[in-house]
């Protein structure tokens, strides 16, 4: 869907940017305790990292609320997640990127050798790595995580299946995960946003998490 078809307002632009905060957070848990996640939704938020000058919110997402739809059917729930344990950790999840971020947005050193680095992946995956091939570029990815945002004050403890974790492929998909949902909440901090609005406007989330469902069923 372009984001020409409707006029996002800005309360809906901060529900594009916290479905994909959620969304990051609940493929961690998927690969942390099966090792499994789904690829389109997957890729939809790695992709998310290079897009360096986007023209609207959802631009950053490709234009696309279907690449969201996970977490907007999660926010569409909130006041009765289907599974409370598992949207306990999702929460969790959120609640560290955010917090996680803050810290990153102090470090302007750091973030200039987040982005130089991103520019060098997004070069090589455009002329070097085959089409569709995710894995280098979720190890690249991780790379640049465990080098700039794991030297921060504030870490994420993943809690899930220790065999599975311990696996690197599964580290790196979790790591890029993370990465990109550190990259969903700097998008919603800078529409103005807070933790405390998952708290205090849980309705106003749901709703609007709704309509945008709706939105992309019409569409």
């Amino acid at each position: 869907m372009s984001s020409a078809v409707i006029e996002f307002s800005k309360q809906h632009n901060e529900i594009i940017a916290l479905a994909a905060l959620v969304q990051a957070a609940e493929l961690v848990v998927d690969i942390a305790d099966n090792g499994r996640c789904d690829s389109f939704y997957s890729e939809a938020l790695i992709d998310s990292l290079f897009v360096f000058n986007p023209s609207s919110t959802l631009d950053v997402y490709n234009n696309k609320l279907q690449h969201l739809e996970l977490g907007l059917s999660t926010l569409s729930t909130l006041s009765s997640p289907a599974d409370a344990k598992r949207f306990s950790q999702v929460t969790r999840y959120v609640i560290s990127l955010v917090a996680l971020e803050k810290q990153l947005s102090k470090q302007p050193e750091m973030l200039d050798i987040m982005r130089s680095r991103l520019n060098h992946i997004d070069f090589n995956q455009r002329h070097f790595l085959e089409d569709g091939d995710y894995a280098p570029i979720r190890s690249s990815l991780s790379g640049i995580y465990q080098d700039t945002i794991s030297k921060l004050k504030f870490r994420i403890q993943v809690k899930g299946n220790m065999e599975l974790l311990t696996q690197p492929h599964h580290a790196d998909h979790i790591r890029a995960l993370l990465f990109s949902g550190i990259r969903a909440a700097m998008l919603w901090r800078q529409l103005g946003c807070s933790r405390w609005q998952l708290i205090f406007k849980r309705q106003k989330i749901e709703q609007q998490s709704a309509f945008l469902l709706q939105e992309m069923k019409n569409n």
